[in-house]
């Protein structure tokens, strides 16, 4: 099921950097989930997002500070989500959202 992540989230990276708070938007476009991203200076692009009830994944490929792929998965809890992202290199990223639409 697809509706779980579907609308618009106050996002929260917590990177070695500091915390970053994108505003990511999640469609439906015809069984394919799109995403699309404001307030987002880290250049930030989402691919490969699937679904499993209320676990969600994806690969996000970031181009600023420097070009770092991460694969990503969060479980759904009505209008909040958390988890994870991985890169190979880095320590485990927390990532946490309030839905805002």
């Amino acid at each position: 099921m697809t509706a779980s992540i579907i609308g618009t989230w106050d996002l929260t990276v917590d990177t070695p950097l500091g915390k970053q708070h994108p505003i990511v938007t999640y469609s439906d476009e015809g069984g394919v989930i799109t995403v699309t991203t404001e307030n987002d200076d880290s250049g930030s692009e989402y691919g490969d997002i699937t679904t499993d009830g209320d676990t969600v994944s994806w690969t996000m490929v970031i181009r600023k500070p420097t070009r770092m792929q991460f694969n990503c998965t969060v479980t759904v809890s009505g209008d909040t989500f958390e988890g994870l992202a991985k890169n190979r290199f880095l320590p485990n990223i927390k990532l946490s959202a309030t839905r805002k639409a």
